[in-house]
């Protein structure tokens, strides 16, 4: 309640300093060049919004080594992604709030995608392949993305061709006996257009028993209906095989999990700036086979439709309604099937009764074939006070109903959980000076009740059970830092600091990152550095990991006209750390990452 009332005041202090002024500096201001629609649905300027949005575009992602796109997001403040190492799953916590990626959204052009059994994103199933941007949300999300955002939302925007023919080739090889190709081809010509992707990576890993091998494609093809009307059709195929050694507490070598994944989606827009209408249609479905007899195959059929329109100048009004069904069906103990479906309706509106202001509302209500409705509200004001300034304001709650794995599937699993809330309060500051530096700072605090956590049972067997853990607060300060003195050379810099009271176990408190990018016409660098402080392998702070300053970089070359080089180096001052994890069929404990580590790969362009 101080957090609230901190808030209120803060926010009529700004509204009564600043409200004579706005009016005047508001005029002629540029619009920012970055937009997102993750947020709103709707394309808007991330400082436009209520709710904390991140993006990576395409050339951010070109400058990174990451083998997926989940992996890319560690260098974001706020966001933590824990791996076992380069290759293989990659589990994202987004203020503290992840639990093997059950807590966080995965979507794909909007559409969720999760293995139905589990609650969670195999993440590398997601390569790089034809990913144009990523689009994160960080703090509760539930009025647009229902349960599975109770901690957050990373959206990946798929590629569209721009050209009648344009062909992309990718191919490396690097330290561990690492080999990666990825072909992009796809064309554009009258009402069509359309694009293939194809994705292979190989690596003996960088301990024993840590090996990996996946293969991705995708496809899709489009076509313009008319003026305002479009139909879009797409599928993804992957299958890949991670062996995983376990922690060094205890090893379990010869481990190994073999993931099956599939898409296959239909979609129709139509509509103007005024109003629209978007129809979804989808099924994921796939198998899972691990090495200690766990044989499973499930799927997901879901619907979505959104509806907007634009009552006046000032403002705009978003409809939607969304089913899932979830199923699944183990062929080893214990033998099973089950489902369960999730119905819901949603709305999200925007009103801006001064130039100077945007007032924002919505509201889910949502509900689960096996706990019953909930109703998720979400209040922002978002307040332009002078010209490159913005304050965001956000009240807003996120759920998360307890997945089939919790409640039926294992020895741990529980069938009398309850559903995790978490209240989200939230207030931020974006400010440009010119064109050459950009701040943005948050504050945030989630009080939350019932989040299912893994505890000791007391018993021989099994040792740990899923359970309620009661209430909990997380609390927490951003900011980053963007310098861009010329076109050629760029300086970004973020802090982020989670207190999350005695929930300390592989939760960083703090984390530091650092990125240079210089790009004259010859070459271009990337530089990146992380640091993080305040990580704990178990809760109230005890076991504390030590970890040290670590270093990233990439160098492009060009080749001719259409062909680059590309060095990557990762772990530059070959230090030696691991992060703490806890993986499916394995022990909770600390993972050795990769030391120093090189890889030298071609790009062609041609179109």
């Amino acid at each position: 309640m101080v957090f609230c009332r901190s808030v209120s005041l803060a926010l009529t202090l700004v509204l009564f300093i600043f409200l004579p002024l706005a009016a005047q500096e508001r005029e002629g201001e540029e619009l920012h060049e970055e937009i997102v629609v993750t947020a709103t649905l709707s394309p808007k300027s991330p400082k436009d919004v209520a709710l904390n949005v991140e993006s990576l575009s395409r050339k951010d992602l070109e400058r990174l080594w990451a083998s997926n796109a989940v992996g890319a997001l560690n260098l974001l403040p706020g966001v933590f992604v824990n791996r076992s190492g380069e290759f293989g799953r990659m589990d994202i916590d987004i203020r503290g709030l992840g639990q093997n990626g059950r807590r966080v959204a995965i979507l794909v052009n909007g559409r969720p995608e999760k293995m139905s059994l589990f609650g969670c994103a195999v993440t590398h199933s997601f390569p790089l392949d034809n990913v144009e941007r990523v689009e994160i949300i960080k703090g509760p999300a539930s009025v647009l993305y229902g349960g599975e955002a109770l901690g957050g939302v990373v959206n990946i925007l798929t590629r569209r061709p721009t050209k009648p023919v344009e062909t992309e080739l990718f191919t490396s090889i690097g330290s561990f006996g690492t080999k990666m190709g990825n072909l992009k081809q796809g064309g554009k010509f009258n009402r069509w257009e359309y694009f293939l992707t194809y994705d292979y990576q190989e690596s003996d890993g960088h301990t024993p028993s840590s090996a990996y091998k996946g293969k991705s494609a995708t496809a899709f093809v489009g076509y313009r209906l008319g003026e305002s009307s479009y139909l879009r059709l797409s599928g993804k195929f992957f299958t890949g095989k991670k062996e995983e050694p376990g922690p060094v507490e205890n090893p379990s070598l010869g481990f190994w999990n073999d993931y099956d994944r599939n898409s296959l989606e239909a979609e129709f827009s139509s509509g103007s700036e005024t109003k629209g209408l978007t129809l979804k249609a989808y099924r994921n479905f796939g198998k899972s086979l691990i090495s200690d007899g766990w044989d499973s195959k499930d799927y997901t059929n879901g619907s979505l439709l959104h509806f907007h329109l634009r009552p006046s100048e000032r403002s705009r009004l978003t409809l939607g309604a969304e089913y899932r069904r979830f199923g699944g069906e183990s062929f080893h103990s214990p033998r099973g099937e089950w489902t369960k479906d999730e119905q819901a309706f949603f709305f999200y509106g925007e009103y801006s009764p001064l130039s100077l202001m945007t007032l924002s509302s919505g509201g889910r209500l949502q509900r689960d074939s096996l706990y019953g409705w909930d109703f998720s509200p979400q209040l922002g004001v978002v307040f332009f006070p002078l010209k490159g300034t913005t304050l965001r304001f956000l009240v807003n709650r996120g759920f998360r109903s307890p997945q089939l794995n919790e409640l039926y599937l294992f020895p741990s699993s529980q069938p009398d959980l309850k559903p995790e809330r978490v209240w989200n309060y939230e207030m931020g500051l974006d400010r440009s000076f010119g064109r050459f530096l950009g701040l943005r700072m948050s504050l945030f605090r989630m009080e939350g009740r019932d989040l299912i956590e893994t505890v000791a049972s007391g018993k021989a067997y099994p040792r740990y059970i899923f359970r309620n853990i009661g209430c909990f607060t997380f609390q927490g300060a951003e900011a980053s830092l963007v310098l861009t003195p010329s076109p050629l050379w760029k300086v970004r810099g973020s802090y982020g600091y989670l207190d999350t009271g005695g929930l300390t176990r592989g939760r960083p408190g703090h984390k530091v990152d650092l990125s240079l990018d210089i790009a004259p016409r010859r070459f271009t660098l990337s530089l990146q550095g992380q640091y993080l402080a305040g990580y704990y392998k178990e809760n109230n702070s005890r076991g504390e990991i030590l970890t040290v300053f670590l270093l990233n970089g990439r160098i492009s070359l060009p080749l001719g006209r259409n062909f680059q080089a590309v060095v990557d180096g990762k772990n530059l001052f070959n230090r030696g750390y691991a992060l703490f994890g806890e993986f499916p069929g394995l022990s909770a404990g600390l993972y050795p990452m990769p030391r120093r580590s090189f890889a030298l790969g071609v790009r062609f362009q041609g179109f």
